[in-house]
């Protein structure tokens, strides 16, 4: 299957079409899956014409592939702007915190999370996301290396980084399985957030 896009955008008007249409595919893929998502419903909800999409996208599995990509990279980004911003707060806290916006930003759409995890080896996605799943546990060695004072016990940055960043991935992805209603009542980000402080050895009132 084709699952890389026909042509890239240049023009700003292209990006917003292109993103509208990501919107709608994350929404019908969502509601009705990708089996049952059709391009003329993603489409129809996305306001353009088929034979606008089909100018970016050659089928939904390329329009997943993308979704799948922009997702992890918007993963990503969060991640990094997360430790800039709570690089003043209490350890403890910044951990928390960290756990909840990861949990609340799988809890939008879980449905379309479930079809990009079980796609992803099919799209060729895997090599992708591996990469940008090892960038994120480099913004996360590199904020324990510059706050290991703030632990109660001797860690390697990057090794602590491979085995929380791991740890939080295969959680959360099992949960967006078998226990989702834990992504949108704060059960899994409060556990996350447990689990994390209590690897790292950081004391918490709670």
């Amino acid at each position: 299957m084709a699952v890389d896009p026909r042509k890239s955008p240049k023009q700003r008007r292209s990006r917003v079409t292109i993103d509208v249409i990501l919107e709608a595919t994350a929404r019908i893929v969502g509601q009705v899956g990708l089996d049952r998502a059709t391009t003329n419903r993603i489409a129809e909800v996305a306001g353009v014409s088929i034979g606008s999409l089909y100018q970016y996208f050659p089928g939904k599995e390329a329009l997943l592939a993308a979704l799948i990509e922009r997702e992890a990279s918007a993963d990503l980004e969060a991640l990094r702007v997360h430790f800039e911003a709570s690089a003043s707060l209490p350890l403890a806290v910044a951990i928390d915190r960290a756990c909840e916006e990861l949990v609340a930003r799988h809890a939008r759409n879980p449905g379309l999370y479930r079809w990009m995890l079980t796609y992803v080896p099919a799209l060729g996605q895997h090599a992708k996301i591996r990469a940008i799943a090892a960038q994120g546990r480099a913004l996360l060695r590199d904020m324990l290396g510059r706050r290991r004072g703030e632990l109660d016990r001797e860690l390697e940055p990057a090794l602590a980084a491979m085995i929380l960043g791991s740890a939080i991935e295969a959680a959360v992805h099992t949960a967006i399985f078998e226990r989702p209603e834990t992504l949108g009542d704060g059960t899994l980000a409060r556990e996350l957030g447990r689990l994390c402080r209590g690897y790292l050895g950081v004391s918490s009132d709670d």
